[in-house]
């Protein structure tokens, strides 16, 4: 589960991303943070390109990972 934190509301919303889940391999389970970043980038009223970058860690498993998507605002 991740939540943001939005610093900006126009047309750039650049935020901050955080959270925690579990990864769940086999018969073993480990419990993550994830911390990050990201942006929307607003092409219309309600509708935004964004990227996003999150680190997640776990006390056998770190990655990366990254996002390219369209985000639709109600």
């Amino acid at each position: 589960m991740n939540g943001n934190y939005y610093f900006s509301n126009g047309k750039v919303q650049p935020y901050a991303a955080f959270g925690a889940g579990t990864i769940i391999s086999g018969k073993s389970a480990a419990p993550t943070l994830n911390l990050g970043g990201g942006a929307h980038f607003f092409v219309a009223e309600n509708v935004s390109v964004f990227v996003q970058a999150l680190y997640k860690t776990a006390f056998i498993h770190h990655r990366a990972e990254g996002k390219l998507g369209v985000g639709f605002h109600f």
